[in-house]
């Protein structure tokens, strides 16, 4: 198996976990100012889920109570 160590945990997820405020702000420029595709690339997708929990972006900004994250990640998700 080709299984990376980290777990398969994306940028978007660490910013959401960690309830990096000028990460997602940062995230927030880039979907105005690119292709989500390109977005996606370098982040993650909303939707991706991490080998190790299976938890998604949206799990990690619930449980960090980090709603700035949910405001981006709605507008990320249907951007």
């Amino acid at each position: 198996e080709n299984e990376s160590c980290d777990g398969g945990i994306t940028p978007l997820m660490l910013a959401c976990d960690k309830s990096i405020t000028a990460a997602l702000n940062y995230l927030h420029q880039q979907i105005q100012n690119q292709s989500s595709k390109q977005v996606v690339s370098a982040w993650g997708s909303v939707t991706d889920k991490s080998s190790e929990s299976g938890n998604s972006a949206v799990h990690h900004a619930l449980a960090a109570d980090f709603q700035i994250g949910l405001d981006v990640l709605e507008y990320y998700a249907f951007n």
